[in-house]
């Protein structure tokens, strides 16, 4: 167990340090995987958040500004009986909207909030933002009619800390995914803090995929900045944790600072920070190192979606209130700084165990082996993609063209998405395709572009190579339109496309309409 005081003694020799210049802030996630152990306890979730005190300690040195911890990454993946041993390690989280508490200094203040003091020390002794998950507990009684039978909510909960080591806020997890002993948020919450040099939200893993709380903050409370903290399960074809982080923050014009469980035996890994119009400025999807910190330059201002040529259809208008991102110029950082070269990630064995999507739905166009380009549009229903491509290198490996507009199933848990998409196949059989390949592909693309119009205003892109790396965020682009149909809905026209050949084979190229 690391020693709270002696991380204290070492930090304070450091000098304070604010944000790196007026354009960017230094950002830090760890892919954390937890200290096992049998069941949850106090003791087992304080030795967790000690290792996020040294966490700190090294993130000083390397003058990071914001730190976020994974979900359930002070507890570990276990599910606790919330009558036993939830009562041991559940912290009572008091509301920072209606007193100010530095849990550092007044440790005495609350009772059952010893977690929440080491990371307060963490925090306040290395000059950072610090954003943890734990779990929080309320009490309740029978005025409130959706009081559990055991008087009192346990709920998934991302706590953060200004830098001098005050409660900033928290906020309760309000998607579940498979989570049957926590109770989810009973509100919209849209906690937004303001950390000196930025705005910043929090949302938690399930969250994201969901139209509230995360369009609310980005379209109508205006924040850039989102922190993610997540036990992301890597759900192939569309949605891996790069895949999801980088259409994420391409697709909604933002930064999102994704931190993830490492537990690759239940499909858990993967963590980094994305920007608009860049993608990745540093990430991991590794199996070889859990415990793993990246870090980098954020830019206070992410770019502005580009809608560069696109058009609405003709029997649609321009609706200029979707514009998402910076009014301003884009800002371009020059050299950012990583910890590690860019990309910062291998995969050093097979990963077998992703999660799969059943496809039987999609529609399907396989790539004639004999045209080295082809141009191919494709319909499922009344929802319909185009498609512009040329090899540059080709060998006998099967690509196809699919859309849905429909229904994904992952886990027996239903999302509605439209999808256009491109992905590798082992054989023309849908099972088949955007899976782990069984052999390695020489086929490389000189030119790939697909384009749709999708029943929303939130169209998500990504592309992800055969490598299970994501393509270079400068070898493709995004282009965006905001519109509304001749009966008032929204629609958005999107185009994701290679700027020029790759030599990274594809695996997965995209466009999702995900929000409901």
């Amino acid at each position: 167990m690391y020693n709270i005081c002696s991380l204290i003694i070492f930090s304070l020799i450091l000098s304070s340090s604010d944000a790196v210049n007026s354009h960017t802030f230094r950002a830090a996630v760890v892919d954390y995987e937890p200290i096992k152990t049998d069941k949850v306890t106090l003791e087992s979730t304080l030795e967790n958040a000690y290792v996020l005190a040294k966490y700190a300690l090294e993130a000083r040195w390397e003058d990071v500004d914001l730190l976020v911890f994974p979900e359930y990454g002070l507890t570990g993946m276990v599910q606790p009986d919330r009558n036993n041993a939830t009562n041991t390690f559940a912290q009572d989280i008091p509301d920072p909207t209606l007193i100010s508490w530095n849990p550092c200094d007044e440790p005495d203040l609350f009772p059952n909030t010893k977690v929440l003091q080491v990371v307060s020390c963490a925090a306040k002794y290395n000059a950072m933002v610090i954003a943890a998950n734990l779990i929080g507990r309320e009490p309740c009684n029978n005025t409130d009619a959706d009081c559990p039978s055991d008087g009192q909510y346990f709920y998934n909960t991302n706590v953060m800390f200004y830098k001098n080591g005050t409660f900033a806020a928290k906020y309760h997890k309000k998607h579940l995914f498979m989570e049957p002993y926590i109770n989810p948020s009973n509100k919209l919450d849209y906690t937004i803090i303001d950390i000196g040099f930025t705005k910043v939200a929090c949302v938690i893993c399930y969250d994201i995929v969901h139209r509230e709380p995360i369009i609310t903050l980005i379209k109508e409370k205006g924040v850039k900045n989102i922190i993610f903290s997540t036990a992301w399960i890597n759900i192939l074809p569309f949605i891996t944790a790069p895949q999801l982080y980088t259409s994420i923050a391409r697709g909604l014009g933002i930064n999102l600072i994704a931190a993830n469980h490492f537990a690759p035996n239940m499909s858990m890994m993967g963590s980094g920070i994305f920007t608009s119009g860049k993608g990745a400025l540093n990430q991991t999807f590794d199996l070889s190192s859990p415990g793993k910190m990246i870090i980098a330059d954020v830019p206070l201002n992410p770019e502005k979606i580009n809608s560069g040529d696109l058009k609405c259809d003709d029997d649609s208008h321009y609706d200029h209130s979707e514009e998402f991102g910076a009014v301003h110029p884009p800002l371009m950082l020059v050299d950012p700084f990583t910890k590690t070269p860019y990309p910062s990630s291998q995969v050093t064995s097979k990963l077998n165990t992703f999660v799969n999507i059943r496809l039987t739905e999609f529609s399907f166009f396989y790539f004639d082996q004999n045209r080295m380009e082809n141009h191919v549009d494709l319909c499922k229903g009344d929802f319909c993609c185009h498609l512009d491509y040329a090899f540059s290198n080709k060998d006998d490996t099967v690509y196809a063209f699919a859309v849905n507009d429909g229904v994904m199933q992952v886990e027996g848990d239903p999302y509605e998405v439209q999808v256009c998409a491109v992905m590798r196949c082992e054989r023309e059989d849908a099972s088949t395709c955007g899976q782990v390949p069984l052999v390695e592909t020489k086929t490389t693309f000189k030119e790939l572009s697909i384009e749709g119009t999708f029943d929303n205003n939130f169209v998500l892109p990504q592309m992800f190579g055969t490598d299970l790396q994501l393509i270079h965020g400068k070898d493709w682009n995004f282009k965006s339109v905001n519109c509304y149909d001749h009966d008032g809905s929204d629609i958005t026209t999107g185009k994701v496309a290679l700027t020029g050949p790759t030599e990274q084979p594809i695996m997965v190229a995209s466009l999702l309409g995900l929000f409901d």
